[in-house]
């Protein structure tokens, strides 16, 4: 009877074991290539055109996994030669060679990746900019509309007149009561 109840449960501990370790050894994984990092890097704002993008994925890539890069509106920029980087062993790194002297302003990097682990295809997209946060665009419109509200006086005009002379008017004499007076009047 000893044997018996020691062999049960020598056999319940095994299959308890069993039952522990098989599901890891025996567990099928599914991993997708997903996006890891790139140069330029995602949302990053580069001085000068670069001559390439790279992108560099979690896991080995197929043949028939690609990267575009678009301009704002929605024009290839890239010169079609998207292929996995020789160099890289792990299979991991996308390369796309752009046009010369792209213009300032923003560009969206499309890939699309087949995973040489289980060939699931992923999709997604980036953007990046050439110019500086304040060049480009950005600082031409913002230069453009604020000399063009003060050429026709709006702000120009308001600022140097109204504010310009009020304040010196305060200056001179009781700030609190020149000020609160001559705002509400221009106002």
């Amino acid at each position: 009877m000893l044997i018996t109840r020691t062999l049960s449960i020598s056999v319940v501990l095994l299959l308890l074991l069993a039952g522990v370790f098989a599901p890891a050894s025996s567990r099928t994984t599914y991993a997708h290539a997903d996006y890891d990092r790139s140069e330029p890097a995602a949302d990053a704002y580069v001085a000068a055109s670069p001559a390439t993008v790279q992108v560099w994925f979690i896991e080995a890539v197929d043949e028939g996994s690609s990267i575009s890069v678009l301009s704002a509106d929605g024009v290839a920029v890239d010169l079609g030669d998207s292929t996995i980087d020789a160099s890289d062993p792990n299979s991991k790194l996308l390369v796309v060679s752009l046009n010369p002297d792209l213009p300032e302003g923003a560009y969206t990097v499309k890939w699309m990746t087949l995973s040489a682990v289980d060939g699931d295809e992923v999709t997604g997209e980036f953007t990046f900019h050439v110019g500086t946060m304040m060049g480009g665009d950005m600082g031409g419109d913002m230069g453009g509309d604020m000399s063009g509200d003060m050429k026709d006086g709006d702000m120009g005009g308001d600022m140097n007149g109204d504010m310009g002379g009020d304040m010196n008017g305060d200056r001179n004499g009781d700030m609190g009561g020149d000020m609160n007076g001559d705002m509400a009047g221009d106002m």
